[in-house]
């Protein structure tokens, strides 16, 4: 039989085997934390910036952790109560011994106990809600009580064969669609799980991290007790339909392998249903960006495993990375692609999403087709795909500081540590082969760039402008669009915040370079007119960095890349560059004062 159709029996080996880890995972942070106390009693009491006492370092998890470990311990080494595997079952499910069977059912019971225990005792409300797995469980008890009068009936006709093969069609389109319906309880299990992994590889010195440990293993164990007692409901109902139905008389004529056939094919119609999401992520695609882009410690893992090993020796007077910034809308994007299409770089792309931190590791799993796709969500004309350049390093700098630059209501300056910078390069020297340059598009390097030029002499600084009313007029309206659109699809203000583009829509958060100022109505045009100011009238003070006029790149692209291969001393083909067609717009209901301002700071920039 093609292993195709065993679907369904794969979900739920799937789902056991995610169980298990989960369970292993508690049961180390379990160990940790017993470890934790003993050896850092001085560090347990405070957190030293918020002076937060450290609560409830031994609750009922600790507890059920360990009796979770006894469980796993019994139930993989029976031998250590006497146990053993005879007998024509053995090495399965039912020749397991009576210790291991013990336990096991203790492990579902007690689960059920703990959830209980949380969701009524402790809350003391009981609420009744209404959700299509209660329909299953009545279907399963329903069938229960009418399973001998089923039976009787299947042995009175004469041919049962397709009442067999219709309950078990039935019980497998049951538990594919009630594994959908767990969905959000399997995805909350996933997210707590790596949550607590994450706590688990923060430092010892991080404040509160016991506090933060035993909350995050509260979660993934309510989070586990749901999820086991919904799948044992599920599977329960799901043996009581097929193979009950199957027993009443069709079960001489159907072999128990063909039943199991019957159940994997049921369970696969419900997955090949259209999803209606109008996001242009799926769901499990959102969940493993979740567990990836949402966990800094893991993050921090993973990078340092990426920079193992890697040197960054440079050669006197050669350029080892080269930056493109500006204010958004400025041309950055349009500029770096065309420099990666045209000379020895290497940049991030979106191939390397969502896990940034280790771009090798990824690539040794994903490798998809590179071509092109469609319009980027800016809506200007310009396509993405896989091998797309866009802004991907920012996650980079969130991650090793922490997110100190991200404010409530604003992004502000920042240095580099040498320990922060020297990871950095290290970072970008481990994207490229002998004889790359690396190349990246940040909007946000306004913040730290007078430590970045600083400490690495050897990158080349392009900054791109544009004339303000014009640049000003395309932020606001941008504002607008994504606003619109992160209001339809949330997933979009959450990937955006991932990567620091705090640029526009509704997570938009204003560059405080010293000078911020009053406006902040950003439905207005003024609103963006002081960003304009404010930010070229920082880095008109920066040495170290050259500026382009946005509107010398589209009329004459091939000298300014003329200009970018001789300030930085590369081979760059600048032949046969297409003029970049743009038609420039009329704003109004801005303050004269404002944009007069904005046009001497504009001229002043040569």
């Amino acid at each position: 039989m093609h292993t195709s159709l065993y679907i369904g029996p794969g979900l739920g080996i799937g789902a056991g085997i995610l169980i298990i880890l989960i369970l292993l995972l508690i049961t180390f942070s379990f160990g940790y934390r017993l470890w934790y106390v003993i050896s850092n009693k001085e560090t347990l009491t405070r957190d030293t910036e918020n002076a937060k006492p450290v609560k409830k370092l031994f609750g009922p998890s600790f507890y059920l952790a360990l009796a979770t470990s006894f469980l796993i311990i019994l139930t993989f080494n029976p031998s250590l109560f006497g146990g053993e595997s005879e007998g024509i079952y053995s090495g399965q499910i039912f020749g397991l011994p009576i210790w291991a069977s013990i336990m096991l059912i203790a492990l579902i019971v007690g689960a059920l106990i703990y959830l209980i225990y949380v969701k009524l005792i402790r809350r003391k409300t009981l609420k009744y809600s209404y959700s299509p797995l209660h329909g299953i469980l009545l279907l399963g008890i329903l069938n229960w009580f009418v399973q001998d009068r089923l039976s009787s009936w299947m042995l009175s006709i004469e041919n049962p064969l397709p009442i067999g093969i219709l309950g078990g069609f039935i019980g497998g389109v049951l538990l594919g669609q009630g594994i959908l319906w767990l969905k959000p309880v399997f995805f909350n299990t996933a997210k707590h799980s790596l949550e607590l992994l994450d706590q688990l590889l923060s430092p010892p010195t991080t404040p509160n991290k016991l506090e933060r440990l035993n909350d995050a293993t509260n979660k993934t164990l309510k989070n586990l007790a749901a999820l086991i007692f919904y799948l044992t409901v599920l599977l329960i109902v799901v043996y009581s339909v097929s193979y009950g139905l199957l027993s009443g008389g069709a079960s001489e004529i159907i072999s128990a392998g063909w039943t199991m056939v019957l159940v994997s094919v049921g369970a696969i119609l419900p997955f090949l249903k259209k999803s209606k999401s109008s996001s242009a992520y799926s769901d499990i695609n959102q969940l493993f960006h979740h567990l990836i882009l949402d966990h800094y410690h893991i993050g921090k893992a993973l990078l340092k495993r990426q920079i193992k090993g890697v040197e960054h020796p440079v050669e006197n007077g050669a350029v080892s990375a080269v930056l493109v910034t500006g204010l958004a809308r400025a041309g950055t994007t349009a500029l770096t692609r065309t420099l990666s299409e045209r000379g020895p770089f290497r940049s991030l792309d979106y191939s390397n999403m969502p896990v940034l931190l280790a771009p090798k590791l990824w690539a040794k799993f994903y490798r998809p087709s590179r071509k092109e796709q469609q319009e980027r969500a800016h809506g200007d004309g310009i396509k993405v795909g896989l091998a797309s350049v866009e802004a991907l390093e920012e996650y980079f700098f969130k991650v090793v500081t922490g997110d100190r630059f991200v404010k409530k209501d604003r992004l502000v300056r920042h240095e580099l540590s040498a320990e922060e910078n020297e990871q950095y390069r290290r970072y970008f020297k481990s994207l490229c082969k002998d004889g790359e340059v690396y190349l990246a598009k940040n909007n946000n390097a306004v913040l730290r760039l007078p430590s970045l030029l600083a400490q690495n002499p050897d990158m080349k600084v392009f900054v791109l402008v544009r004339e303000p009313l014009e640049h000003a007029y395309s932020l606001y309206k941008q504002h607008l669009k994504f606003n619109k659109e992160q209001a339809e699809d949330p997933f979009v203000l959450t990937y955006m915040n991932w990567l620091g583009h705090h640029e526009f829509g509704q997570g938009q958060l204003p560059f405080d370079l010293g000078a911020l100022g009053d406006e902040r109505d950003r439905e207005k045009l003024d609103f963006w007119l002081e960003r304009w100011v404010e930010y070229y009238g920082y880095v008109q003070g920066l040495s170290g960095v050259t500026f382009i006029r946005y509107e010398e790149f589209l009329a004459s692209p091939s000298q300014v890349l003329e200009r970018i291969a001789k300030a930085t001393g590369m081979t760059i083909n600048a032949e046969d560059i297409p003029v970049f067609e743009k038609t420039p717009e009329a704003p109004s209901g801005f303050s004269l004062d404002l944009a007069s301002m904005a046009q001497k700071v504009y001229v002043g920039l040569g």
